[in-house]
């Protein structure tokens, strides 16, 4: 069987050479008359257009030089009257005609200019367009006969090469039915393995259309494994209950991971997607992995879909207690570096203002050794939770700096309306009403602030904003505390 195809496949490529070996040789012949026929046709035109500019020259500078314009307007009137002639005109040395006659349409012609001499001296010029429209008409026909009969040869060896080639067909049908058989056997055994996994499985082709999918994966969006397939994936994770921002997000995020995936691009990091499954939400991480054929191209595209809620709220937890301060539950000095240099980042691109409050509790050490800790821890929390009224939730930044020093990160905020918020915030804490005996200016709780502000075309590094809402601060404080002052 193994000789059999070999032969077969030599066979193919044999008659497939000698077939565009004729094309090639019929082409070229063709070319080639055509080609000779054009040279001759325009040769033919060009000799007796030089043979009529030629006698029309010996006569004009005859009549020229014996002044006889009337036999000059004769000559070129009977020229006109011959016919074969675009235009004609037969000027004296200054450019004046003594004849002159041309055609409206002058697109086919082609003009010939040559100076009419007497004993080597030009004394006039002569302007001839010759007409060559029957010319044109040749060589079309020429054109269109040779590609007739290119087009004719073409189709006979066509006719040949599926005659032939219609057995070779039969042939590898007869092959595919066979292989499709092995394949939808090894299918089956494959889908048999995978329904057993508690894990998503998803295997698509290079472009994300679902080949295969297991049970698990299946009943998770509520529908069978035949319904799934064919389907491009992401319109399969949109079956998932989860709200539309997250869905949008996914697929944005999906068909970014397939393309990469399908040039050989693997994220760097899993993706992680939130289902609603009751009354809890699980986490599914997803890795992906691909299949190839011999020469290195991707076929299949392997989506692994993992079950990791529990891993994933322990180390939410861990990350929270990492970058939240443990007294307050806002922001710690940690989470305030990194979000104050995304903050910066984003300013450098939307070029827009960037403000810092930071805020000291006046005379917190007395008020510590005056109540105690415990005391100072409860003031310490309703201060961090009145800097609440002064941040938008999803925009700004509120964090414990250190001890009894609070910032307050306010983007796309200029410094107006970050004193207005500084001046929120005061107000909160006034209300509190927050007893403070040992205070030298107050008999309650009281803030002093500095504010800085980065305007929109500010290029600075994090430690300089910094540095100037602390002078800022150290200025208020200064200034006898329980104020603001602005860098």
């Amino acid at each position: 069987m193994i000789v059999t195809n070999i032969a077969n496949d030599l066979s193919s490529k044999f008659i497939v050479f000698i077939a565009i070996a004729l094309i090639l040789v019929i082409g070229s012949t063709n070319y080639l008359l055509y080609h000779n026929s054009v040279t001759t046709l325009q040769a033919a035109r060009t000799q007796q257009a030089e043979a009529k500019i030629a006698s029309l020259l010996s006569l004009s500078s005859h009549y020229i030089s014996q002044y006889e314009t009337e036999l000059l307007v004769k000559l070129g009137e009977d020229s006109w009257s011959q016919g074969g002639i675009a235009s004609i005109a037969i000027l004296d040395i200054d450019g004046r005609p003594y004849f002159k006659k041309s055609a409206e349409d002058l697109s086919q012609s082609q003009a010939y200019s040559r100076e009419i001499l007497s004993n080597n001296k030009q004394v006039g010029t002569l302007k001839l367009a010759v007409d060559i429209s029957d010319l044109n008409q040749q060589l079309k026909f020429a054109f269109w006969l040779s590609i007739a009969l290119a087009l004719l040869s073409i189709v006979a060896l066509a006719g040949l090469l599926i005659i032939f080639f219609r057995s070779q067909v039969v042939h590898e049908m007869n092959h595919v039915r066979k292989q499709e058989a092995l394949i939808r056997e090894e299918y089956d055994f494959f889908s048999a393995v995978l329904d057993t996994s508690e894990s998503f499985v998803i295997v698509t082709d290079a472009y994300g259309d679902i080949q295969l999918i297991n049970c698990a994966a299946a009943s998770a969006v509520g529908c069978t494994q035949d319904d799934a397939s064919g389907q491009q994936v992401w319109d399969y994770l949109l079956h998932l209950d989860m709200d539309d921002e997250r869905k949008n997000h996914l697929v944005r995020q999906l068909k970014t991971v397939i393309e990469n995936t399908r040039k050989g691009q693997f994220p760097d990091q899993p993706l992680i997607t939130f289902v609603n499954d009751e009354d809890c939400e699980r986490a599914i991480k997803w890795v992906f992995s691909s299949l190839s054929d011999e020469n290195g191209k991707v076929k299949h595209i392997i989506c692994t879909g993992m079950d990791i809620t529990q891993q994933f709220d322990e180390q939410q937890k861990l990350e929270h207690e990492v970058l939240h301060d443990g007294l307050t539950g806002i922001a710690n000095r940690r989470y305030f570096d990194q979000f104050l240099r995304r903050s910066i980042e984003k300013h450098k691109m939307i070029h827009d203002h960037l403000s810092l409050v930071m805020i000291d509790i006046d005379y917190f050490k007395q008020y510590n050794d005056c109540y105690g800790h415990q005391v100072g821890d409860v003031c310490l929390k309703k201060v961090a939770a009145a800097l609440a009224v002064g941040r938008r939730e999803d925009n700004d930044l509120a964090a414990r700096y250190g001890g009894e020093e609070f910032a307050l990160l306010l983007r796309e905020t200029d410094s107006q309306a970050a004193q207005v918020v500084a001046k929120r915030v005061r107000d909160r804490v006034d209300q509190l009403q927050i007893e403070h005996a040992s205070s030298d200016i107050s008999n309650h709780l009281t803030l002093s602030m500095g504010i800085a502000t980065m305007t929109g075309t500010e290029d600075i590094l994090p430690d300089e904003l910094i540095a100037r809402a602390d002078a800022a601060l150290y200025q208020a404080k200064q200034s006898g505390r329980n104020c603001t002052i602005v860098a």
